[in-house]
């Protein structure tokens, strides 16, 4: 979706969907754990074998029957993290809002795992962003960087005139790798969005700008080069398209390529998820997020819940629901009910912690 900044120059604009997405403008990281089970007594057979030899047993927590919903046959012991964005948390004098998070936790039983946030080109990382992110990873969590180069075109970037600049957030995001091991960043997002009626970005190639995929890709690529030569190894780029205009062939030109991306993914707001997971499969075989998420459909909700406690996208590995104006999860009761439904699944919760305990044997 379309962005707009507090307390930054970034154009405001606003993206029109062709779906049931309505037209607006925006601002622009577990499941609980239970007792640890007693560890079982030794047979005595076994106990008659040994010799004063120490045995480790795996005793493992089990989280609260009525909480959360059994893992299904078959399915792994990943999870799905679950992040939100939400403008109130950027305060107007530079400073943050934690308690947003806190208070969306306990309204839906489960901890955000990922901030999101949106920063235009025109922004500080050492006067404004990197603030935000030490916010973030202060409170537990993990930030992910929806980085738009808002005014520049495409040939600036791959031209080096923005190096200078590209460099800064580099070499600031690689200096705070010890305290950020991971930091996501995205580019260029929702490029298959035509620029017209409000809506696309100026960095898209699916009209309305004159750019071509190919061109993105090659911006992309020095973005991507820029990072690795300062040493950023903790940031991991997400490559983002929108989760409509999903034509296959546009989307392959426009992929940078498997050396130049760490997480695929789509936003989507109520769109045929499984579908889009599918056409993004036929290009790459990256671990997903979906970057951007809501839906005034309870019933879309749940079948995206069905469909991933049931491990039908099994490289799904994160989930931003976009939560702003109409698109609240607090906005309608049934909404919020069915987004908490869906962070109890299996999906969305570790496995429960294995504790080894020592037992000492001796021979009868």
């Amino acid at each position: 979706m379309q962005t707009s900044h507090l307390l930054r120059t970034t154009e405001v604009t606003s993206n029109s969907r062709n779906t049931n997405e309505e037209t607006e403008t925006r601002l622009h990281t577990r499941g609980g754990l239970g007792s640890h089970l007693a560890t079982p007594a030794l047979n005595v057979g076994i106990a008659a074998l040994c010799f004063s030899t120490g045995i480790v047993l795996a005793s493992c927590a089990a989280g609260p029957a009525s909480a959360k919903v059994a893992a299904p046959a078959g399915a792994t012991a990943s999870y799905v993290k679950w992040g939100l964005w939400e403008p109130s948390w950027q305060l107007s004098n530079g400073g943050v809002d934690n308690s947003v998070f806190t208070h969306m936790d306990s309204e839906l039983n489960h901890h955000t795992d990922i901030v999101q946030w949106f920063a235009g080109w025109s922004e500080s990382w050492a006067y404004y962003d990197s603030g935000l992110l030490q916010q973030v990873v202060k409170s537990g969590r993990t930030p992910l960087i929806t980085w738009e180069p808002t005014g520049i075109s495409l040939q600036a970037i791959t031209s080096g005139a923005q190096d200078t600049y590209i460099d800064s957030w580099a070499k600031g995001m690689a200096a705070a790798s010890s305290s950020a091991p991971t930091i996501y960043v995205r580019i260029f997002h929702e490029f298959n969005d035509p620029l017209a009626n409000g809506g696309g970005y100026g960095w898209g190639v699916n009209g309305g700008t004159g750019n071509t995929p190919a061109q993105l890709v090659a911006a992309w690529r020095h973005v991507h080069d820029r990072f690795v030569a300062d040493g950023a190894t903790n940031v991991k780029f997400v490559w983002a398209p929108d989760g409509v205009n999903f034509s296959a062939s546009l989307l392959a030109a426009s992929y940078p390529g498997d050396a130049y991306v760490d997480y695929a993914g789509f936003d989507d707001y109520g769109y045929n998820t499984l579908q889009d997971y599918q056409v993004v499969g036929q290009i790459t075989q990256k671990p997903l997020l979906l970057t951007e998420i809501s839906s005034q459909d309870s019933t879309w909700i749940n079948t995206l819940a069905s469909q991933l406690n049931t491990h039908q996208m099994p490289r799904l590995q994160g989930v931003v629901w976009f939560d702003q104006s109409t698109w609240r999860l607090d906005s309608q009761a049934p909404i919020l009910a069915a987004t908490a439904s869906m962070l109890a699944g299996f999906a969305f919760n570790p496995p429960p912690p294995c504790t080894p305990t020592f037992a000492t044997t001796q021979r009868a």
